[in-house]
């Protein structure tokens, strides 16, 4: 924060900047004739929807049933109670029409009575997994903290052991004095240096709102941008509700960096120059052990869909349909101010635990994703909305909030992950509801 450009921390997408400024680089192609006056609302178009192909369309179309049914049984599951603590995650392949549920130990009764129920249209398959979630949860995190040079590292999907990625010349060696202090199979990879990005911040005093990424104003939509007088630039997540009815923009906990550390009660604005600025919120729920935090402030049922404000901008919105548990295997898309929508990621792990190199917090619970082309959000993405579609093309289903890119083991040629705190996750901890249209 040396110098007048955006810094990374530890790639998770947070993005300094020293004047909260938006860019006009194009022309909204939405009409604003409906919904509210002069304010955006949802589009649909003949093609795809913004930022995917019609293969990944009908891939969210044909996971829509598998992912509703992860629902519900993650949500039986993690109900409290000792019978319920053997869950260990859900897997979903929609090319097969397949749901796996990991489970560890007996399934409750009212677990299989559900999973009977479901087989009726979902072929649902069960598997024993070798150990539990907590105690694999329990291994990393003292992993991270032995001194054995560990970046991070997630339970594997089948319940057998973790895997972890070092900065030693000689992973082996670890994982195996690991191995021999845990007493379970650890994988240990050599993994990717987090190497800092920069870009630099364009100035301009001419947002395109009202009712823009940039320029957003009450009831707050996710997919906007949020920033502080401490130079952090993100992106507001899905708007969420109280059982009193008290509003929230949810986002990311990293963005409420002062300098020094991550604290409550920074205050946010939205992205219009400082003579026009709104106020948002000052943001609580700081810090983790999960990336997540609110904003108490007016928020409302839709979300930015289409161009980032590197890139024109947009008025184009979707509605939340309501939230979905995450499974491996899910195919998702997420909607960064920075970036835009970026479509075509493919959850590979989660539980992962992520030292924070800005800071001394480990976020733990969290989901990595991949794609098959160089399509990651943006420095300034962090705290968006990651989801899945609801049919074509104006509803969505919340499915996470974007925490950044972090380097782990993986598969063979893949090393950085698009990570993101499931919605579910965020949603019990916070006692909150997803806002829905």
């Amino acid at each position: 924060m040396k110098s007048m450009r955006l810094k990374h921390f530890k790639r998770t997408s947070v993005t300094v900047l020293f004047t909260a400024l938006c860019l006009v680089l194009g022309t909204a192609t939405t009409s604003l004739a409906a919904g509210a006056p002069q304010r955006a609302h949802p589009s649909r178009g003949s093609g795809p929807p913004d930022g995917m192909s019609w293969r990944v369309y009908h891939l969210m179309m044909a996971q829509q049933p598998l992912d509703a049914a992860a629902t519900k049984i993650q949500a039986l599951a993690t109900r409290p109670g000792p019978a319920h603590d053997g869950f260990f995650e859900t897997k979903v392949d929609a090319s097969r029409r397949i749901l796996t549920v990991y489970w560890h130990g007996p399934v409750p009764a009212n677990v299989q009575r559900l999973i009977s129920g479901l087989r009726a249209t979902i072929n649902v398959r069960v598997v024993q997994t070798r150990y539990s979630l907590a105690t694999l949860n329990r291994d990393v995190l003292v992993a991270i903290r032995s001194g054995s040079g560990v970046t991070g590292g997630y339970p594997m999907t089948d319940g057998g052991g973790i895997v972890l990625g070092v900065r030693s010349p000689d992973p082996r060696s670890v994982a195996s004095a690991l191995r021999s202090r845990f007493g379970v199979p650890v994988v240990a990879t050599r993994a990717g240096v987090d190497h800092p990005q920069y870009c630099a911040w364009p100035h301009s005093n001419a947002p395109l709102g009202p009712g823009s990424r940039c320029n957003d104003w009450p009831a707050f939509w996710g997919g906007n941008v949020i920033h502080s007088d401490y130079g952090v630039f993100c992106t507001g997540g899905f708007g969420v509700h109280n059982a009193s009815g008290g509003r929230y923009l949810i986002t990311a906990a990293h963005c409420a960096y002062n300098g020094s550390g991550l604290v409550n009660g920074i205050a946010f604005y939205n992205g219009q120059d400082p003579a026009n600025r709104q106020l948002i919120g000052h943001i609580t729920d700081v810090p983790g052990p999960h990336d997540l935090a609110v904003i108490p402030t007016n928020s409302g049922t839709h979300y930015y869909d289409g161009p980032g404000i590197f890139d024109g901008d947009t008025y184009s919105t979707k509605i939340v349909a309501g939230q979905q548990a995450t499974s491996v295997g899910d195919s998702l898309c997420e909607s960064g101010s920075a970036g835009g929508v970026r479509c075509g990621f493919t959850v590979r792990i989660l539980n992962a635990s992520v030292p924070d190199q800005a800071d001394s917090q480990v976020w733990t619970g969290l989901a990595g994703a991949t794609t098959g082309i160089e399509n990651y959000p943006r420095d300034g993405d962090s705290g968006g909305p990651w989801f899945s579609l609801d049919g074509c093309c104006t509803y969505v289903w919340a499915k996470g909030i974007h925490h950044g890119e972090f380097s782990l083991p993986g598969d063979p040629n893949v090393t950085i992950y698009a990570g993101f705190t499931p919605i579910t996750t965020a949603t019990s901890d916070m006692g909150v509801t997803v806002n829905r249209g």
